[in-house]
């Protein structure tokens, strides 16, 4: 439970204080996440315009464990940010 909790207090601080992020952020979702809401990306996205979402349709909560075509294009997607 505390795992649970801990993500809930950050969740409302992040999006609380996402006006003040100034830099681009990418979020990467999974199309098939049973753990995560896409509703909280949105909030965010919604706060933060230089926000981009990429979503793996087919990936669950651990994307870097998807099918290979998702993983694939999730580590050349992470890969071209370095």
């Amino acid at each position: 439970m505390g795992g649970a909790l801990s993500g809930f207090k950050s969740h409302r601080k992040i999006l609380k204080n996402a006006a003040n992020i100034k830099i681009p952020v990418t979020i990467f979702t999974a199309g098939l996440d049973t753990l995560i809401d896409d509703e909280g990306y949105e909030k965010f996205a919604a706060k933060v315009p230089q926000a981009r979402i990429i979503p793996y349709e087919k990936a669950k909560h651990e994307i870097f464990n998807a099918d290979d075509e998702s993983r694939i294009s999730y580590f050349n997607e992470v890969l071209k940010r370095i």
